[in-house]
């Protein structure tokens, strides 16, 4: 099944919900409060990754959008909210299906969605509180796929590069 997902308000708007949502057959949604988003800044902040915050957030938030759904899902589009980190958030996405052992992973593509998609209607209607979202994702949700502990400090289980693969966006002087 392919599906199509959509975002109304923005990961790093963080005076307002995300409300992330898939259709096609069938319908899904997720929000992320504006006390989760800020929270979240804020943990990037102290882990030295803020510029990061809203992609990763992002790529985070559609895997568990679409987590119990994945063996019926072949394709993955997405509308275009982060126009440059296209790659970064395919990379995020694959090393997560390769982590959780997704078998038969859903290609993923960006493509600009359009006012016309359901999709689009639907997340609209949820971040107006016209309807309610099948879910909303807490913080201890996000964090346990977002960050893992190494010596005791939080770092990114997938970290971020501009080109999807493992280089970072600045060195690791830490090595």
């Amino acid at each position: 099944m392919k599906i199509e997902i959509d975002q109304s308000g923005r990961i790093e708007e963080t005076n307002r919900d995300t409300i992330l949502t898939f259709s096609n057959g069938i319908s899904y949604s997720v929000k992320i409060t504006a006390r989760t988003k800020r929270r979240l800044q804020e943990i990037y902040r102290q882990i030295g990754k803020p510029t990061v915050f809203m992609v990763n957030t992002f790529a985070i938030g559609v895997y568990l959008l679409v987590k119990n759904h994945l063996k019926s899902i072949t394709t993955i589009v997405i509308d275009i909210e982060y126009a440059g980190w296209e790659s970064v958030i395919i990379g995020i996405l694959k090393n997560i299906f390769k982590d959780k052992k997704v078998k038969n992973p859903p290609e993923v593509f960006f493509t600009l969605i359009g006012k016309k998609s359901r999709a689009h209607k639907i997340a609209i209607k949820v971040f107006r509180k016209w309807d309610n979202p099948q879910k909303v994702l807490s913080l201890a949700e996000i964090i346990s796929e977002s960050l893992r502990m190494k010596n005791g400090r939080p770092v990114l289980t997938y970290p971020v590069s501009r080109t999807g693969n493992s280089t970072p966006l600045r060195p690791n002087l830490n090595k």
